[in-house]
This record gives structure tokens, sequence and C-alpha cells, in this order.
């Protein structure tokens, strides 16, 4: 029995080293020196978190946050025989087709932004999104813990990540959540409006899955309340072993 992790965009496998003990996390594709196959989209991502599940002893379970969350998405509806369960952080599950090309610029204009204006002037803009507004209550070091993260990386290939993985090109996957036969559990920010509202509009259309709401925190949950994401995913994930984010509380 194991547990992959799957980190957002402009983290890695150490971004998770608040909540994990001895799980698996993975730096995704264009982080850190992973390469990236931008022609491979975003299906080349849901291939990466497969064969990376495939390398663990079975049963799987897939916990992602944002960006890692729907390459976890993804990868359930492509190969639900190798996972047990799952718990998405922060996700959305896909957009209409009227809105692609609208969503499809802004992130080219968030590609090019790192291309051209490197990565510190891109953390600049990236940091000041409302979406993180909550993290300038964080203590100081957790802030810089997560820029010390984020600078490990190379703009070219982390814009190469954004574009590979974005919301615009991934496949609608709203209706696909009923058919999904392992337990599912979405955690989002009290503080998260527009993801929150998303999750519950996903359980309103399947009942089995279970929406973990935690107070006082924004988007990144994982960053904002480590200890909470470690209590809800001990709730979240069925016959788990002694690996499986046991240190809760």
């Amino acid at each position: 029995m194991s547990t992959l992790l799957l980190h957002g965009f402009t983290g890695a496998a150490a971004s998770w080293d608040a909540v994990r003990t001895d799980e698996v996390a993975v730096t995704l594709p264009g982080h850190e020196d992973v390469p990236i196959d931008l022609d491979a989209g975003f299906a080349g991502g849901v291939e990466f978190v497969a064969r990376a599940a495939r390398g663990l002893p079975a049963p799987v379970h897939c916990i992602g946050y944002s960006m890692g969350g729907r390459l976890a998405l993804g990868a359930l509806v492509a190969h639900p025989e190798l996972f047990a369960s799952a718990a998405l952080i922060g996700v959305r599950f896909g957009i209409d087709d009227a809105e692609r090309p609208a969503r499809r610029e802004w992130e080219a204009s968030i590609a090019r932004a790192l291309r051209e204006d490197g990565l510190d002037a891109f953390l600049a803009k990236w940091r000041a999104l409302p979406l993180f507004a909550s993290q300038a209550r964080l203590p100081a070091p957790t802030r810089a813990a997560q820029d010390a993260i984020r600078h490990r990386h190379d703009p070219a290939r982390l814009a190469d990540a954004f574009e590979a993985f974005a919301l615009s090109t991934m496949p609608d996957y709203r209706s696909a959540v009923a058919a999904i036969e392992v337990p599912v559990t979405l955690i989002v920010g009290a503080l998260d409006a527009k993801f929150r509202a998303e999750a519950e509009a996903v359980q309103r259309r399947a009942p089995s899955v279970r929406v973990e709401v935690v107070d006082g925190a924004g988007h990144n949950v994982v960053l904002e309340a480590p200890e909470a994401v470690k209590r809800r995913l001990t709730r979240a994930l069925p016959g788990r072993g002694p690996n499986v984010l046991d240190t809760c509380s």
C-alpha cells in the first residue's frame, strides 16, 4: 500500500515536507530538473502520474494539490485500476468550451511572462494574485521555504509545464467524476471561495464524493494548514497502512 503526492504549479516534491512522513512525493515534469515534452500536453502529465503509480506497491492512494490534483484526476479517469482512493486539494474539474479561448489567452500570457521576464519578475506577480492573498499572513520562514523551492526551477521549462498542464488543455472531467468508483475526497480552504463552490458543485453531481473544508485557509491548504491536511487525509484514505499520513493528531 502506497501514497503518491503530487504538488502544484511552481512546487516540487519538497512542497509536501510539512505534511508527509514516508509517503512518495514526486516532482512533476517541467519542475526542477524533470524534463517535459510540451507536445505531449496534458495527457503526457497524466501518463507521468500513471507511471509513478505503477512503480509503487499497490494499492495506491493518490493525493494532488491544484495542478497536481488535476493530473491526479486525469489519471483516475484514464487508469482507475491503479488507485484505491484519491484526495484532491484545490482542484478545478473543467471548463466549458466557450471559456477555453479566453483562458488559453491568459495562460499564454503567463507562459510568455515567464520566458521573457524571468523567474523573479514572474514570481512577484504570481504571489500578488488574489488567489494567494491569504498567504500574506503566514510566518516569514514558511513563505521563504516556498520561495526557495520556486527558485529551483528553470523559467522556460516552468512555462512549458504551465502550458502543457493548463486548464484550457485539460478535458472537462465534471461529468466523469460520478463514474469514478474509488473514494474521492475534495479538500478546500474556507477562504478559497471559487474552488469551494466548484467542489460543492461536483459533490452535487456525485454524492459519493466527500468535501472537507479547512477553516482559515486559502487556496494552498498544504502550505497554510499542513496539520489540518494531515488530519483530513487520515479520514480520507480508507484501509491506509502505517505509511499513509499516520502522524495526524
